[in-house]
């Protein structure tokens, strides 16, 4: 074989060593990217399960005032009815 042949057969190894190396270095850079990718993707998930669990405690919260408030108009009725029942009754004894 000439050298001139051997020449343009390692170069041509080269250029296929080269192109290994840089397919290799895309797919560790490619592995990087998705690797953040799906960090920045669980992150999201995360902050976004974070604010659903914060949200719902505000308005499981706010739930239960609403239902304060609800238990408190309830009894107010209830004791203006009772207070209307008794003053009833007591005009119709002080009628008879």
């Amino acid at each position: 074989m000439e050298w001139s042949n051997q020449d343009f057969i390692i170069e041509k190894m080269q250029n296929k060593i080269n192109n290994l190396r840089n397919a290799a270095y895309i797919a560790e850079k490619g592995k990087d990217v998705m690797l953040q990718r799906d960090k920045e993707e669980i992150e999201k998930y995360t902050e976004f399960k974070v604010r659903l669990e914060d949200y719902t405690k505000q308005a499981d919260f706010l739930e239960e005032i609403l239902l304060d408030i609800n238990c408190a108009k309830e009894e107010e009725i209830k004791q203006f009815e009772e207070a209307e029942q008794d003053l009833r009754e007591k005009r119709y004894e002080a009628y008879i």
